[in-house]
């Protein structure tokens, strides 16, 4: 049986280019920012993998492909909507206030994906 190798696509620098959001799409939750969210990403020659960082945020986000490392962008600023801004402020120390802050900052609005409900897509601000 003859043996096939699958060739992937190179990724280097020179193509994966600026990173440029309008909205930040989750499985059930879309954020609408006020600005568009600019990164640039780089290639980390040692794994092989397209990396966007976002210090202000604590995010490293990683993928073997630019659509990977984008889902994973998206992943990680829905977590922390979710967890610092839909819940309620319970003894958040200084730093996750001021986490929340800039989240609330960052995001114009919310569209959610209520299936339960029967309705496809409701409008909140905050």
């Amino acid at each position: 049986m003859e043996e096939r190798q699958l060739l992937m696509p190179e990724i280097n620098e020179s193509n994966i280019g600026f990173l440029k959001l309008t909205k930040i799409k989750g499985s059930n939750i879309t954020l609408i920012l006020n600005n568009s969210l600019e990164v640039e990403p780089y290639f980390d020659e040692q794994s092989q993998e397209v990396v966007f960082e976002i210090p202000e945020y604590n995010i490293i986000a990683v993928g073997v492909t630019r659509e990977e490392a984008i889902q994973e962008l998206q992943n990680d600023l829905v977590w922390l909507w979710e967890e610092y801004v839909e819940t309620q402020e319970k003894n958040f120390s200084k730093d996750a206030k001021d986490l929340r802050n800039s989240l609330k900052r960052l995001i114009k609005g919310v569209e959610y994906n209520c299936e339960k409900h029967n309705r496809e897509k409701t409008w909140k601000t905050h």
